[in-house]
């Protein structure tokens, strides 16, 4: 008589080679799993990191958005956050402190967290500190799912086109360095600089 070893699940192996995470740019329709409020060690710039997952299932980790300096000067992150609020309808955020395996405690934003969005997201190529390459998504724009409208035109009654016009000219973005030297690359598709992701090659007050 054999003893069973492992059981089929028809579900697991449908999925077998097949990515959990949002693999390309493009605009996805989810929501927020969690956003966690960060402070970067080197010069305290506030940021706030978003983890997204779409109608499909695909994750979209480190959606980082630095928001104001150490000494209170508010940064370009801070429009990106507040269109996000916008678009699921939030009007204050507040910090909800969680206790980890380790010990440690890490800060999340409550308000946030299950809300339904639309998100243009753009893929940036980039080299990593060993020399590799490496890829991240910084979010373009968000958008209000049920409509297809930036916050813009929702508030303004206006047709749904600025995402499809978007979409017309997105490419990845190529920040992978050569020879010390970092490669150009089109400007079609560059995303709004809403900030950096804290991977040691961004903006410089991060």
């Amino acid at each position: 008589m054999s003893n069973s070893m492992f059981a089929y699940n028809q579900n697991e192996a449908v999925a077998a080679g097949v990515s959990n995470y949002v693999a390309d740019s493009g605009a996805y329709q989810g929501r927020i799993l969690s956003a966690e409020w960060n402070v970067s060690s080197a010069k305290q710039t506030k940021g706030i990191e978003i983890t997204f997952e779409t109608s499909e299932g695909l994750k979209a980790n480190y959606l980082s958005l630095w928001y104001e300096k150490a000494d209170g000067t508010q940064l370009s992150g801070a429009k990106m956050l507040n269109a996000i609020m916008g678009c699921t309808k939030v009007t204050n955020l507040s910090s909800k402190g969680v206790q980890q395996s380790d010990g440690s405690t890490k800060y999340f934003c409550p308000e946030l967290e299950n809300k339904s969005i639309g998100l243009v997201l753009q893929k940036v190529l980039y080299t990593k500190n060993d020399g590799q390459d490496g890829y991240k998504f910084e979010i373009r724009i968000p958008f209000i799912p049920q409509t297809g409208k930036t916050l813009a035109e929702q508030l303004g009654n206006k047709d749904a086109l600025t995402i499809n016009n978007i979409l017309k000219t997105l490419t990845d973005k190529d920040d992978r360095q050569q020879g010390g030297q970092q490669q150009s690359s089109s400007n079609q598709g560059q995303p709004i600089n809403y900030g950096d992701n804290n991977d040691g090659f961004g903006d410089d007050w991060v």
